[in-house]
């Protein structure tokens, strides 16, 4: 038993002790509180990521001898603008049931995990469109660029069987590396929340009936 489940455990054990009213007031103020959390690491992921895509977008778009770093700042600028428009509303609807007054709990709980649940959807959605997308533009870029002398991020030394085997046995372990840390950073931020309102959920109907 690892220290959350400790800590879901002794939160619940009070729980018989407590008329109706207080145990939903109680799974009101967890609620809250994880929504909190969820908010405000929601917050520090997209302000690091606009600032790191846009910094680094910006510093390629203004290389003048790259055509390779050029590609890759409008592919990073575009990225930015995707994560807008698609991580924007969930964060406005988080943003609303926060400061909601509804009554019905369960309805609020509900629809917190259900805004929390879908935006964890997209976040894999987005790695499993994001990682091969990268590989193939980068590819791509690396490709046309291959014959021209004057491009700074070419390979210089000539392409032999090893060096290819390689790079691309290089670039798989990176992708993989990526990918788990990927889903463990999901996890640690939003996963564990997602599970305690699917608790709390479950808590209160069990309450209730």
């Amino acid at each position: 038993m690892d220290l959350d489940e400790f800590k879901v455990l002794l939160n619940r054990q009070p729980a018989a002790d407590h008329s109706d009213q207080e145990l939903k007031a109680m799974l009101r103020k967890k609620g809250h509180s994880a929504l909190d959390k969820v908010i405000r690491n929601l917050k520090m992921e997209l302000l690091f990521g606009a600032v790191m895509l846009l910094g680094l977008g910006l510093a390629a778009l203004v290389n003048p001898e790259s055509n390779i770093l050029r590609g890759l700042g409008l592919f990073l600028l575009l990225l930015l603008i995707a994560q807008f428009i698609l991580y924007r509303p969930i964060g406005a609807q988080l943003q609303q049931l926060r400061s909601s007054n509804n009554h019905d709990l369960l309805h609020w709980l509900e629809s917190l995990h259900s805004t929390l649940n879908r935006f964890v959807k997209y976040y894999h959605l987005s790695m499993a469109i994001l990682f091969p997308a990268a590989l193939i533009i980068g590819g791509l870029l690396g490709y046309q660029s291959a014959d021209n002398a004057n491009e700074p991020m070419a390979p210089k030394a000539e392409a032999t069987v090893w060096i290819s085997v390689v790079t691309i046995v290089g670039c798989l372990v990176l992708i993989a590396a990526s990918w788990w840390f990927m889903k463990w950073a999901i996890r640690y931020l939003y996963g564990k929340y997602l599970d305690q309102l699917a608790m709390m959920i479950a808590e209160l109907k069990a309450d209730e009936s």
